[in-house]
């Protein structure tokens, strides 16, 4: 294989565009008088829920009704911020919900549409007000646009809080409540007033809160479910989710295959700081590249530490060739942190204190790489974000942490049970399935995998999948505990894998880049295989770093790296050689992989930063082509109305072929979009990463005209002290 370097620097290809006109005009299917007829006496139902509960139920005094915005009027410049504001109506949340609005515009209708539910929290005496305004027809011109978006009101009630079904043995919930403006505190104090009369048990030292939502472990029989739920600013109840070290069913017969040799040097950098959250290690066997942390003086179970010093051996070392008789050099030293020990409560299985733990530490230490092969046993939920997702983005959302997580093993149950486990569902994650194969080119999911789609936004998950072993073709791993290879599998492996080749591209390249670009370099090397894209994302990472580090002669790979301030509108120019020094078709692909904020509250609004992406193939003139189809992450038959949801989608990747003739100077525009809670909004910078691949089918010495054509672009080398195993 040739060995031609990454292009870097692309962004000095990059240049500012003035921003196009705004779209088309807003239709309103609703007048005034209609939705005056068909709300107010919802005000009114409403209005009677501040007779109705007791007033310890009311937090801070107020009640919380659920808002559903008509499907045609989901864009942020929609969002009825005024109307809200006049009337001191505060915005404390959303979900995504279906409903058979009173009227639609297109012409094939449907029986359910997707649209927007806010969760709102009103006073007695703002609910007041705004029934007062619609009586007497006083709104002005904008609040009564506002009010004519609104499809429906009503009450937020308590049996809509309850998840799934219960139990009747069932003790220990999770209790996720509306805390906006940092009053989480006050409202969870106001709720351990109102529960105390249930007998209920209020744990709130393992309470987590994140962004404008709180969770508390609660102890309390069914009975008193109902009765709790009338709480105002309660959002959510469910039932704790067992957590667990990420291993499918066991091989049948695991032994030891053979001893094997551990490496003499140290690790090849010191500068990439890594983590690792899981079970411990024990003993000192890796004590010469990792550092192992507890949060309790309890002896860790055997089978703890033997999950957390594989996972934490296979980020090392990777896994073990049949004829490989010593363990590379560890790219990097590890800070493995054992967070679940006998110390956590056995019926506290969701582990509020579990997650603290990596909470508190990645609160106070950075880390560039962070893998996490443990999580809450429990499929994703579309209408909420778990605990787990909503307290660990944060770290993710400047693009200067990269984490993996396992995606879980449950692949082969039925249904909704099949789908990926929280928090796998982190849009600024890596989530990873695993593959049955480590063959790049003939694999299949594994069957345990656990699969996607994710939550929109975030759909395509898996983002990746890896080899992770299988009964048939198991994966060989270096055991601390006993200095023997074992078979093994579990996407708990297949997630430090990744991982581990993430690191790769970070200390092989002498150029200092982010987390964020190895990211983006995996999903755009990655390979689909005709698979389906809701159990593999965007495919099977390249077992080789080679193939990921190098190009063929006919192709180049170009790395743009940049930030986005708001309301930024750029075009990035896709480099061709001279049209005398290409030949055949031409294929480009394009990856693009960006960091935001998040609204944990919000699902159906999650990722504060999005971008509108086009491609033109002729600069200068206006024809474009949608190169990121949103056909492909949302179908018709799903979504007519939402038009834009693949903008907010942070991980984009696709490939197109084109004659010669239809290129000239392309470039793709790229439109930074920010919203906050549904909302608009600005001030913030977005970090991105754009890889194109440019590739010529009778083209042997593209790269080379690239490089002589755009001087600005320089290959990035690999630093001469780093080996690059083949795995």
């Amino acid at each position: 294989m040739a060995r031609n370097f990454l292009l870097g620097y692309g962004e000095a290809l990059t240049s500012k565009l003035e921003r196009p006109n705004s779209g088309p005009v807003e239709k309103f299917f609703y007048d005034y008088k209609e939705n005056k007829d068909f709300l107010l006496p919802k005000l009114y139902e409403l209005e009677k829920e501040f007779e109705r509960l007791p007033e310890k139920a009311l937090a801070d005094g107020k009640i919380v009704g659920k808002l559903i915005i008509h499907p045609t009027h989901l864009a942020k410049s929609y969002y009825p911020t005024s109307l809200l504001s006049k009337f001191s109506v505060l915005d404390i949340g959303s979900k995504e919900v279906k409903v058979k609005p009173r009227r639609v515009g297109t012409k094939k209708k449907k029986d359910l549409y997707s649209t927007n539910c806010l969760y709102i929290s009103v006073s007695r005496e703002s609910l007041s007000r705004l029934i007062a305004a619609i009586e007497s027809d006083s709104l002005n011109s904008t609040h009564t646009k506002d009010f004519c978006r609104l499809e429906d009101i009503n009450l937020f009630a308590g049996r809509d809080k309850i998840i799934g079904n219960v139990e009747d043995d069932v003790s220990k919930f999770e209790f996720a409540f509306h805390t906006p403006n940092l009053e989480s505190a006050k409202v969870l104090t106001q709720f351990s007033e109102f529960s105390q009369e249930s007998g209920c048990k209020v744990d709130h030292q393992k309470g987590v809160s994140v962004g404008g939502l709180s969770f508390l472990s609660v102890t309390c029989n069914k009975p008193t479910l109902d009765k709790l739920s009338e709480y105002s600013y309660l959002r959510s109840i469910r039932k704790m989710p067992q957590i667990g070290l990420l291993n499918p069913v066991s091989l049948k017969g695991k032994e030891a295959t053979r001893e094997i040799k551990l490496p003499i040097k140290k690790a090849e950098s010191n500068d990439i700081k890594v983590a690792i959250f899981d079970g411990g290690i024990g003993g000192n066997t890796l004590s010469q590249w990792v550092q192992e942390y507890s949060f309790s003086d309890y002896q860790p179970l055997q089978e703890h530490i033997a999950h957390g010093s594989e996972v934490t051996s296979i980020l090392l070392f990777g896994s073990v060739e049949p004829d490989q008789t010593e363990l590379p050099v560890p790219y990097t030293n590890i800070d493995h942190y054992r967070v679940i020990d006998p110390s956590t409560d056995s019926c506290d299985i969701d582990s509020l204190d579990v997650l603290r733990r990596i909470v508190d530490v990645l609160s106070n230490k950075h880390y560039d790489f962070v893998n996490l092969s443990i999580g809450p046993r429990n499929p994703i939920d579309d209408d909420e974000v778990h605990s787990w997702t909503s307290a660990l983005e944060p770290y993710l959302e400047t693009g200067k942490t990269l984490m993996s997580v396992a995606v879980g093993n449950d692949g082969n149950l039925r249904n909704e049970m099949a789908r990926i486990q929280s928090p796998a569902d982190m849009v600024n994650a890596i989530s990873v399935g695993s593959t049955s194969s480590d063959n790049d080119d003939f694999w299949n999911l594994a069957d345990y995998s656990s699969i996607g789609p994710g939550r929109s936004p975030g759909l395509v998950k898996p983002d990746v999948v890896a080899f992770g072993g299988s009964n048939s073709e198991p994966m060989d791993i270096y055991s601390p505990l006993t200095n023997c290879v074992y078979p093994n599998m579990g996407t708990s492996y297949a997630a430090p894998s990744v991982l581990r080749q993430a690191i790769a591209i970070k200390a092989s390249i002498e150029k200092d880049i982010s987390p964020l670009v190895s990211k983006a370099l995996l999903i755009h090397r990655a390979d689909v295989n005709n698979h389906k894209w809701q159990h593999v994302g965007w495919g099977k990472i390249r077992s080789n770093i080679d193939d990921i580090l190098y190009t063929q002669d006919n192709e180049a790979t170009i790395i743009y790296e940049r930030e986005l301030l708001s309301s930024n509108y750029i075009k990035a120019l896709v480099p061709l050689p001279e049209a005398g020094d290409i030949k055949g078709k031409v294929y480009i692909k394009a990856t693009l992989c960006y960091a935001t904020k998040t609204d944990p509250q919000h699902p159906y609004n999650y990722t504060r930063s999005g971008v509108g992406v086009i491609f033109r193939p002729v600069g200068g003139v206006k024809d474009t082509i949608p190169f990121f189809s949103e056909s492909t992450l949302h179908p018709k038959n799903e979504q007519d109305l939402r038009k834009d949801g693949h903008k907010w989608e942070n991980t984009l990747s696709n490939e197109v072929s084109f004659e010669l003739e239809e290129l000239q100077n392309p470039s793709f525009e790229i439109n930074h979009q920010e919203r906050e809670q549904g909302a608009p909004s600005k001030g913030h910078s977005l970090p991105f990463v754009l890889i194109i691949t440019v590739r010529a089918e009778n083209t042997p010495q593209l790269y080379d005209h690239i490089v002589r054509k755009y001087q600005v672009l320089k290959p990035l080398r690999t630093r001469t002290q780093v080996s690059i195993p083949l795995r």
